[in-house]
């Protein structure tokens, strides 16, 4: 438990489930604490990055 409150161990289903169980929360709870983490972190890397990509648009032929 101390590597994932460290931030260099992820929360896996198998972990996610177990913590569900132990606090009596949903299955899908600490899995989408992690991923609302990971996009958190993976948008901070990309920077200004995103910003340069431009949406996909579809021209009527």
């Amino acid at each position: 438990m101390g590597e994932i409150l460290a931030g260099r161990r992820s929360i896996t289903a198998d972990t996610g489930l177990r913590l569900s169980r132990f606090f009596g929360t949903s299955d899908g709870f600490w899995i989408g604490l992690q991923a609302d983490y990971d996009v958190a972190k993976a948008r901070a890397s990309l920077g200004d990055a995103l910003d340069r990509i431009a949406p996909f648009t579809q021209h009527a032929a």
